[in-house]
């Protein structure tokens, strides 16, 4: 598995370098300053997982609707992976 997952952050260093290629200076300082952006959010996010959620449709909202409204109000990410609510 470890294999797996090194092959494919070697692919996304490959596809970011290729894409880089293709965009002026201005363009590379503006990527970069994103992509250290999203980096530092990333590295000190705190996660938490385990969210019990006894009925998943009405959390989830009509078309996510209720996801959505909570995620911007508490500017988080939350998910589902099997049966496990991940908050972001």
């Amino acid at each position: 598995m470890i294999d797996r997952t090194s092959f494919d952050i070697n692919k996304l260093f490959g596809v970011a370098s290729r894409q880089l290629e293709q965009i002026s200076d201005a363009g590379k300082s503006q990527a970069l300053a994103n992509s250290t952006g999203s980096t530092s959010y990333a590295r000190d996010t705190d996660i938490v997982s385990g969210l019990v959620v006894r009925n998943p449709r009405m959390f989830i909202g009509k078309g996510g609707a209720n996801i959505r409204t909570l995620q911007k109000r508490t500017k988080t990410m939350i998910y589902n992976r099997r049966d496990n609510w991940i908050v972001l």
